[in-house]
């Protein structure tokens, strides 16, 4: 299956860069393993943040190109409002 390329909104590019501001400070490189599927490691601080501000992530998926530093990550969050204010 190919998907045609697509060029973000101003409005995701900025969404984009909140994401990856909030990463950077709760998930600075080298300060995690990452892990995959239901044996992989937890961050229950990180997990606390996230409900404190009344958020569940229903689903997680990732997506990385081989080569490349970064992943494409999705979440299903119960409150994309709410979502946008932690990120």
């Amino acid at each position: 299956m190919l998907f045609e390329a697509t060029e973000l909104t101003s409005e995701e590019l900025a969404l984009q860069a909140q994401v990856r501001s909030f990463l950077e400070a709760e998930l600075p490189r080298g300060t995690f393993h990452p892990g995959l599927g239901m044996a992989a490691p937890r961050d229950r601080g990180f997990s606390r943040k996230l409900a404190d501000h009344g958020l569940n992530v229903t689903y997680a998926y990732g997506s990385i190109v081989k080569g490349e530093e970064r992943a494409l990550i999705i979440l299903g969050v119960s409150d994309v409002a709410e979502a946008e204010k932690v990120v």
